[in-house]
């Protein structure tokens, strides 16, 4: 009987290797993005604030400021952030 348990437990025990090492590289793959797809998340990153600063823009000519400095505001922040994360994923 003793034989058997170690027998299921090396059993086991492999599975689990076999089974945390493929979450590790799908856990890699998933938040190490190639530069491609890096360069297309920026460039839509910087678009969307450039909107959002012009939608605000627009907003404070037509007289409703509360709508155009929250605009212009959420696009400065997003193209700061953008600015941010595009400097460092440079540098690791």
């Amino acid at each position: 009987m003793k034989r058997h348990n170690e027998k299921l437990l090396k059993m086991s025990q492999k599975l689990s290797e076999d089974t945390l090492r493929k979450s590790n590289a799908t856990v890699e793959r998933l938040t190490h993005l190639p530069p491609s797809i890096l360069k297309v998340g920026y460039r839509v990153g910087a678009t969307l604030g450039v909107i959002l600063i012009g939608v605000g823009v627009l907003g404070l000519l037509i007289g409703s400021t509360g709508w155009g400095l929250s605009g212009v505001f959420a696009g400065a922040i997003t193209i700061v952030s953008n600015m941010i994360a595009m400097r460092r994923s440079r540098h690791s």
